[in-house]
């Protein structure tokens, strides 16, 4: 008897993945327990694993606005100026490091999805504008002279927006969590791939470029809402009606693989892409969550001819 996509064990996997790990920012620690998770699953599948790490661009402003308030008031105009905006571009050349997850190999076929979850809110406007009018301020102290401690409060607008909250990411997992279940029942032939701070960079899916063979890419990826949707490269919109799913919105992380070079497709639920702060487990569909799974293993099985499971 041939083993069932099983949903409960899909479930299972986010329960890890939201509640016991948490919120998984790129670089984070927490993506990097994800990360281990996803390496000791696909290994109990037996697939051979290998773990590609890569640096990749992450601001830290924090430093630079504490530093900039003393620096204000000790130095001259021209002098915090200079160390301002030394401190920003010092700071929007910050690095850290994450990891690809790469399982199985050979085949005709990749399968993707992301390791990290998103923000609730993306790059805040108040923090854009805070780091603009303080660049301005110590500008104009070049040109007239005027005290700034009166202008100490809008050094409090930018640290308070970097108080960023991250969305449990339940959805955001949806795809690895079904692509680890996918892993277990027809594993062989599949290259699995986990891709770290894919919402912050695309830096991770730049470095596949050396590991990845030349086919096709499908990026499982938040497929816990109501219903499929099918998108990305012409030439794998066939695959779009062999499945039976509409055409939709294209998904973040196909995005990035198209724009890589990659001949990527998006299966993903419709509906704008937001990391709400409930986005809990038990708010996504497990029927869509089935029917993700079993649309893969029905693409497997046609492209790898490993065996089909049933539902």
């Amino acid at each position: 008897m041939e083993a069932a996509f099983e949903t409960k064990r899909v479930f299972e996997h986010l329960d890890k993945l939201v509640y016991e790990i948490g919120p998984r920012p790129g670089g984070s620690r927490a993506e990097g327990e994800a990360a281990s998770y996803t390496e000791q699953e696909f290994r109990k599948c037996g697939l051979r694993v290998r773990v590609q790490r890569f640096r990749f661009l992450r601001p830290r402003f924090l430093p630079a606005l504490l530093l900039s308030l003393p620096a204000s008031l000790l130095l001259s105009p021209m002098q915090a100026l200079a160390l301002w905006l030394a401190l920003l571009l010092f700071t929007l050349s910050g690095r850290a490091e994450s990891r690809n997850i790469l399982a199985g190999g050979g085949g005709r076929l990749v399968l993707a999805a992301q390791l990290d979850s998103g923000p609730c809110r993306g790059f805040p406007f108040p923090l854009a504008a805070g780091l603009s009018v303080i660049t301005l301020l110590l500008a104009l102290r070049l040109f007239w002279k005027f005290p700034l401690w009166p202008f100490f409060p809008l050094w409090l607008i930018p640290l308070a927006s970097l108080r960023t909250q991250f969305s449990p990411g339940a959805n955001d997992a949806s795809g690895l969590a079904v692509l680890l279940e996918v892993a277990r029942l027809a594993g062989r032939g599949v290259l699995f791939v986990a891709v770290g701070s894919s919402e912050l960079s695309r830096a991770g899916v730049r470095a596949l470029r050396k590991e990845l063979p030349d086919v096709p890419v499908v990026c499982v990826e938040r497929v816990g809402g109501r219903g499929l949707i099918w998108s990305g490269h012409a030439s794998l919109s066939s695959f779009s009606k062999e499945l039976g799913i509409r055409r939709g919105r294209m998904g973040k992380l196909c995005a990035r693989f198209l724009s890589s070079g990659f001949r990527s497709a998006s299966l993903s639920s419709p509906g704008p892409h937001r990391d709400p702060p409930d986005d809990l487990p038990e708010r996504l569909s497990p029927e869509t969550l089935e029917l993700a799974g079993l649309s893969l293993l029905k693409l497997v099985g046609k492209l790898t001819g490993a065996s089909q499971a049933s539902s």
